[in-house]
Formats: structure tokens, sequence, C-alpha cells
């Protein structure tokens, strides 16, 4: 769409763009006056979210996230704005309204009606239980509606303050800013005020019950661990006791230790009876058995006594074998080896005088040998035993260090738990102590000394820009989708045929095509007249002289075209007939009062050519009329050849006009193309393009060199 077309629609409709912009100032200055002066007050409250030293006893305590430092502003900004610290300052006010001389908002009339004195002194009484309490008043209690309906009344409800409280934080700062604003100074700076104070006091309560109730959470995990922990401490102790383990490592390298002398006083006695089993054997070699038989026979009492103490002995040795460290014992071993040589050497005293003295000492040897070698093998056995017994006590350890290995690890988790549980219950402690302790009002709410400065100049601007804007939209969103094209430029645009030229709409009455002509005293006149004389030129610069006009629906103005453009080459010396083959609607036949001759020639009657026409009353201009019916012009033209007639016509005169039914609703412009040499379809400027014309449209574009162009008629001389 052209940028004048919608300059000259907004043009044509400025008035209705003027009126609803006044109306909209106006309304705008009406609602800005009712608008009573706004007084603000601002606070501050630190917060101590950002205090680099502040002490902190958690996991990241030295870390101060961006992220995390937005997420705790959020949190504590959500907290003020909540419905129980609101609640808070709706008591407040209200309670100062009530028992104050010089209230913000005096109670109005109506409601001292509604509510009597003792109702008034028992919202007193509630209003102050709920703020001791930090509790809210409840909707869904029927005993708490009434002085919720008394808040909402005095504009103290939570919706209401919401309206007009801001709280935000300052950015890159560790304050939060409030502002209110309202008809009162006093009453801003009071709502600032307390809400920092009512805050601060909610925040202290509620984290000293959240702290408390963490503190003796934690200290009770704290104790039942400690009894778990006490537990296994315990279970190992006793694990201990009944298995006689005190070191398992020093114990276990005591055996080893022990294990290893004994395998080697084991081999130095088995050395020593191989050595002993020699020197018996080189004995008993030197002796004859008689020999031996009688020395043993005389000393046999005597060697009794030896074998006795070697029994002991060796009775004893195995005694010292399994506690090498009694001292006892060794003393013992040593008193009987004594004895033992004192009874040898008295059975060689004995037989000092004996003729075989250096016989009985040889036997005295052997004995004595004898008596070491029963001695280190009974050694060597208890020393076998006993290394197999500490043996099997090592293996018995494995056991036992796997099971304390499983209770000490016990222990060190429940010992790790326990500890993490101190260290939580040390910190829950202290923050329990400190609550509260960073929040503080910084800067206090004053009463403002002068109004807000007005906008109500900019709210009637604003207003008035807006509605003219919007108005203007909505004519141009009008303009975009209507379809009807109003000019020339719109009808090519919306059909892609061409336009050979327009005709505006004439408001005249009883204008005749002459006065048309011949008198050029108003502009709407003489654009038609001009316009007519472009489409005659279109015209009379083609090589068709058979014309078919159409339209797409009926009323286009098809008719009144023709015999227009008739006239305008009439005078140009042109001879123009008009051949009436609308046989739906036979306008130009009534019209002119023309004969109906057509369909009588068609069907055979032997009529002159001549005088099938009528005459128009204009010079130049005939008209061949027709009676009209439901048939279509293949139909009334199957018996009678229709282009022998016109060819015949056609030496007469210079253009022969035909007229075709609408597109849209009939077939007859169709069966009439082939006669035509052009067509000219008409379009009106009132009809609005629908989606169901476009195959209309579509198909005058395939007929090609036979479309003259198109004609819109109908135009308003301010659309031009």
């Amino acid at each position: 769409m052209e940028l004048v077309n919608l300059f000259k629609a907004l043009y044509r409709k400025k008035w209705i763009v003027i009126f609803v912009t006044i109306v909209s100032v106006a309304a705008a200055a009406f609602f800005s006056l009712s608008v009573s002066d706004t007084y603000i007050s601002t606070a501050q409250l630190a917060t101590g979210i950002t205090d680099e030293q502040t002490i902190s006893l958690g996991d990241n305590a030295s870390v101060n996230n961006f992220y995390s430092t937005e997420n705790k502003f959020s949190n504590l900004i959500e907290n003020i704005k909540s419905r129980q610290v609101i609640s808070l300052l709706s008591y407040r006010l209200m309670l100062h309204d009530l028992e104050s001389k010089e209230p913000f908002r005096p109670i109005d009339e109506d409601i001292r009606e509604l509510y009597s004195p003792k109702m008034l002194e028992q919202a007193k009484i509630v209003y102050k239980n709920k703020l001791d309490s930090i509790k809210i008043l409840s909707s869904s209690e029927d005993a708490d509606l009434i002085f919720l309906d008394f808040l909402k009344a005095a504009k103290y409800d939570n919706k209401s303050l919401m309206e007009d409280l801001t709280i935000y934080r300052i950015p890159s700062t560790d304050y939060i800013k409030f502002e209110f604003h309202s008809e009162n100074p006093k009453l801003s700076a009071f709502v600032v005020n307390t809400l920092c104070k009512e805050f601060i006091r909610y925040y202290i309560t509620v984290r000293s019950e959240r702290s408390s109730n963490s503190v003796e959470f934690l200290a009770q995990l704290a104790d039942d661990k400690k009894q778990e922990l006490n537990e296994k401490v315990n279970a190992l102790k006793e694990f201990k006791s009944d298995h006689e383990v005190v070191n398992l490592d020093v114990q276990s390298q005591s055996i080893i230790d022990q294990i290893r002398e004994m395998e080697v006083k084991r081999e130095e006695e088995r050395k020593k009876i191989i050595g002993l089993q020699q020197a018996i054997k080189k004995i008993e070699g030197q002796l004859t058995g008689r020999e031996l038989n009688y020395l043993e026979n005389q000393n046999s009492l005597i060697n009794e006594r030896i074998l006795e103490l070697k029994d002991k002995i060796s009775a004893l040795n195995n005694k010292i074998i399994a506690n090498p460290n009694n001292p006892k014992l060794q003393e013992q071993l040593e008193t009987l080896r004594d004895e033992l040589q004192a009874q040898i050497r008295h059975s060689t005293a004995n037989n000092a005088l004996s003729p075989n003295v250096a016989k009985q000492e040889l036997i005295n040897n052997k004995i004595n040998n004898e008596v070491e070698l029963e001695i280190a093998k009974a050694s060597v056995s208890s020393l076998g035993e006993e290394i197999s017994r500490l043996k099997g006590n090592i293996s018995g350890f494995a056991s036992k260090e796997a099971q304390i290995s499983a209770l000490e690890r016990e222990i060190s988790v429940a010992q790790d738990a326990y500890l993490n549980l101190l260290d939580k219950l040390n910190s829950a402690r202290l923050t329990s102590r400190n609550v509260g302790n960073a929040l503080s009002q910084v800067e206090l709410g004053y009463p403002a000394d002068e109004p807000v400065k007005s906008k109500k100049l900019l709210m009637v601007a604003l207003a008035g820009v807006i509605s003219f804007s919007f108005s203007v939209l909505v004519i141009i969103g009008m303009e975009f989708l209507n379809r009807k094209p109003k000019t020339p430029f719109l009808l090519e645009e919306f059909t892609g045929l061409r336009a050979i030229g327009h005709l505006n709409v004439l408001k005249a009455k009883n204008l005749t095509l002459e006065a048309l002509f011949n008198n050029s005293n108003t502009s709407d006149m003489s654009i038609f007249r001009e316009g007519l004389r472009k489409i005659r030129h279109e015209v009379e610069n083609t090589d068709g002289q058979v014309i078919l006009f159409s339209s797409i629906k009926p009323g286009e103005g098809k008719s009144a075209l023709m015999y227009a453009l008739a006239y305008s080459l009439s005078l140009n010396a042109k001879k123009v007939l008009l051949i009436d083959t609308n046989f739906k609607n036979n306008g130009l036949t009534r019209l002119y009062a023309a004969k109906p001759a057509l369909e009588k020639y068609l069907i055979g009657s032997q009529i002159n050519p001549e005088q099938l026409v009528s005459g128009t009353g204009f010079k130049g201009i005939d008209v061949l009329g027709c009676e009209g019916g439901a048939y279509s012009p293949s139909e009334i033209f199957a018996q009678v050849d229709f282009k022998d007639l016109l060819k015949k016509l056609q030496e007469k005169y210079h253009y022969i006009f035909l007229e075709g039914a609408p597109l849209y609703k009939f077939s007859d412009t169709r069966e009439l193309m082939k006669y035509a040499d052009k067509i000219i379809p008409v379009f009106s400027a009132e009809a609005e393009l629908e989606n169901i014309h476009q195959p209309v449209i579509e198909y005058l574009k395939t007929l090609n060199t036979k479309m003259l162009g198109a004609v819109l008629n109908k135009v308003k001389p301010k659309d031009l």
C-alpha cells in the first residue's frame, strides 16, 4: 500500500483521531486532578551479608560468591515482603490509628457506626496479641474475618500496603532500601521505620527458634554418637581382655623371637645328641660286655639315684622351655645338675681302690653321657612341642587382628561422626548467640517536607500521545485489512491486472452526457471526463474492434461505462454499437428501450441486420437489444454463427461493445471471449475483493493479449 494512500486515509479520518485524543486527554486530566499529593519516605537496613569481617564457621567461610550473595539478598527481601512481616506492620498502623489522637487515616463515620466502641476495643486486644505472638489473621477463621475487613477498610491490609511499598537492594552494597509513598508524610516515615524494626524482631525470633531447635537436635545427636563411640571402645577392650591381647604387634614379634631362640636351642641340642651318642659308642667300644655288667651291678644303687635325678632334670628342663624367663626354675635346674655331678663323683670315689678303676671311670663317663643324652633328647622334644604351640598362637593372632581391625575401624567412623557433630553443634551455638546481630537500621525514615513532584502534566501528555498513536495504528491496520481497490494502484496490487483508467463517482442528479462534456463547473465532472478520455485513448490505440465488457460481481457499473465510453468515442466521429449479450440482466436493452431482436435473429428469423439495431438518441451510438433469459451465449448461438453477424456489423461500426454477465456467478463471459478481440473487466472501488474471487482474477490473467486492461469505477475523488 502506498504511503500516500495511507496519509489520505488518515486525513479523511482525522476527526476520529482528534476526538479520541481529546477524550483521552480530558479523562487523564480529570483523573490527575482527583489524585492527591504523594509523600515518600526512605529507610535503609544493613544486612551484614557482604561484610568481610563477619565470622563464619561454615565450610565456605572464605567464599563470597556473587550468585550466592544475590540469592541471600533475594531471600531476605522476600522474607520482608512476606505476609507475616507485612501483617506486623498492619497491626502497628491499626493500633496507632485506634490509640493516637492524630491518626494517619481517621476512621470513617460509616465504619464507626458499623463497629461499636466495644468492638474497637476488642480489635485493639486482637491486634496486640497477634503482634506479640507474631501471628497472622487467617481468612479461614470466622473470628478473624471482621478484623481483616477492618484492615482493608483502612487500607492497611497486605495488598494495599504492598502497592505503595518498594523494597530493593542498593546495587553493590550491603544495604536494603525501603520506600513508601502515601498521602501523609508522617505515615510514610512511620511505615518504613516500623517495617525495619518489626522485621528485625521477626527475624531474630524466627532464627532464634530455629537455632535453638538446631542446637537441641545436634546436642541429642552428639550424645547418641558419643554413647555409640563408648560402646564400641568398650567392645574392643572386652575383646582384648577375653583373648589376652595387649599389643598384637609386640606380642607377635615376641613369640617369633621365642620361636627363633628355641629353634636355635633345638639345633644345639640335636648337635649335642649326636656328640653324646658318638662319645657313648666310643666308650662302649673300650669295654667288654662282662665288664659293663659287673660295674653296672656294683653301682646299681647309685645309678638308680642318678636316673631319678636325670628324670627330674628332664622334667624341669621342659618347664624351663615353657617359661624361659623364670629364674627359680633355672636355680632348681642348677641344683639338680650339681647333685647329679655329686652322685657321679661319689660313684667314682667308691670304686677308687678297685682294680678296675680305669674301667670304672669309663663307665661313669658313659653314665654321665647317657644322662646328658636323655636330657638333650627330652629338650629337643619339649622344644619341638613348644615351637608348635607358639606357631599355633601366631596363626590365631591373624583372626584376632582382623576382628580388632574391624572394631578399630568402627571406632574411627564413630569418632569422626562424633567430632563432626561437635563442630556443627559449636557452630550452631555460636550462631544462636549472634542471631540478628548483623541486621541494623542505618538510616531512619523522616517525614518528607514536600510532596513528590507532580507528574500530572506528563500523565496527560502521555495519555494524549498513546491515544493518538493507538488511533493512527488502528486506522492503518484497518486500511491494510481493507480489500477494497480504492485506487488504480490498489487494483493492480490486489489483482495483478493492468489498470487502463478509472472513473470517479458523480453525485449530480439528472446529469446527461452532453452536460458532462460541455460543463466543467465542478472538479468531479472534470475528473470523470478526463478519466473517460484516458480509457478512450486506450481503446483507440488497440487493434481490437469487438470489445467485451464484464465484471466479477453485478453492480460494478459496466453498462454505464459502455455507453459513456461509446459517447466519448462518438465525439471523435466513431460509430459504436452496443450489443446486449448479458442475457441474465438486459440492462442496456431496458435503458434505451431497444428492440429485443438478438435472439430472434439467432434462432433463424430472416431479419436484416440493419433492422436489428435501435437508436439511442446519440449520433453514432446504436443498441442491439435482447430479450434475456436463463440460457447462455453458447446455447443461443448454437443455430447461427454469431461471428457472421459481427462481421456484417463491423462493416458499419468502428467498435462493437459486448456486455457479459458477472464472471463469478456465470460462464457467459467465458463463452463470449472467442467472439471478442479485447476484454475490459470493470471493478468497483466500493466492492471488496474476497478470496473467493481469486479464481476469476487468475482466469483473467490467462487471457494475455486479449486483455486490454481493467477499469476502476466508482472511485471517490478524495482517494485520487
